[in-house]
């Protein structure tokens, strides 16, 4: 019954109209409240539901960040993303929503004032080591896929910024092109 529950509200999300920008900001307020709760509470849910309730969780905020049209203050990107690095050292490790989210965020703070370019790169330094492990989990598919897709969002966001990264990440790239 949850699952159907979240997608819904995602779906909401995503086909809203964009005068509802205003209630996007309420619903991103709840879900990272509830995201926290998840976090902090873990003793009171199955520790499974609760991993399912996180990638719930990282899908509607995903879908916000992805229709959200004005930029986040740089505390509110702060905010959003420790609520989901919360969640990584929670389960000592990370997961394939969180990391799609990360990237949205980034997008979403870098690209909507191109004046503003480079506002994701604080949080850069912090996630760097997450995408980092997740490019290098060739084995586990679906993860690594989102982990070059969130690298490609991350360099557009970062722009020539992304240098300083560059060193580190393209010959694993590299790497994943040669595996068979």
């Amino acid at each position: 019954m949850s699952l159907t529950a979240f997608v819904t509200i995602s779906y909401l999300i995503e086909y809203s109209s964009h005068d509802k920008q205003d209630k996007l900001e309420e619903i991103m307020i709840y879900v990272l409240q509830f995201f926290e709760s998840t976090i902090n509470n873990s003793s009171n849910f199955d520790t499974q539901k609760n991993y399912d309730f996180q990638c719930y969780l990282s899908n509607i905020v995903h879908s916000i960040l992805e229709k959200y049209l004005k930029s986040f203050s740089q505390d509110n990107a702060l905010k959003i993303f420790l609520v989901l690095e919360n969640s990584f050292k929670q389960r000592s490790g990370v997961y394939d929503e969180a990391i799609l989210a990360i990237s949205s965020l980034a997008l979403s703070n870098c690209l909507i004032k191109k004046d503003q370019k480079g506002r994701f790169e604080p949080l850069m330094d912090s996630f760097f080591n997450y995408l980092n492990f997740s490019l290098k989990k060739f084995n586990e598919m679906s993860l690594n896929k989102v982990a070059i897709i969130a690298t490609g969002d991350i360099s557009r966001a970062l722009g020539p910024n992304f240098a300083k990264y560059s060193s580190e990440i393209i010959p694993i790239l590299i790497e994943i092109l040669a595996v068979k």
